[in-house]
């Protein structure tokens, strides 16, 4: 196997770790902005005003798409480290038992985090779905 092989996996660790930052970080942009977008009433003339909490619709679709790419990048992260336990590795003792360190003491509230987004975007959209029956896109001041 090749010398640098496991410095080059420590290296992809790192980047799926900075990836999956990022995606955390874009996640929140995306999702706040569209929160925001989502309460505006915008007049646009001749009493009527164009009403955007459409928007707050996809919010969860947002956020469960992100989920997915943060998800397969600590895939990628977990998958990496279970290959640098094995003999064949090439990586040092000391990696290795530190690689199995990490896999018995994995975070165990990390499933939930990935479930949370639906659980609590689902019962926002459905408000808004109540909220959109009983008022149109464009409506009238005074109604």
């Amino acid at each position: 196997m090749e010398a640098n092989f496991p410095a080059r996996l420590r290296g992809e660790i790192k980047h799926s770790i900075q990836r999956r930052h990022e995606f955390s970080m874009r996640k929140l942009s995306f999702c706040a902005a569209l929160l925001g977008f989502g309460t505006l009433k915008i007049p646009i003339g001749y009493g009527q005003v164009l009403n955007l909490t459409s928007l707050l619709y996809l919010v969860p679709l947002v956020a469960i798409a992100f989920d997915f790419y943060i998800v397969s990048d600590d895939f990628r992260v977990k998958r990496v480290g279970a290959f640098l336990i094995k003999e064949e590795s090439g990586s040092c003792d000391e990696e290795k038992e530190w690689e199995k360190f990490v896999n018995d003491h994995d975070n165990k509230f990390a499933p939930f985090a990935f479930l949370s987004s639906p659980l609590y975007c689902c019962p926002v959209q459905r408000f808004c779905f109540y909220k959109l029956l009983h008022n149109s896109i464009i409506q009238s001041h005074g109604l």
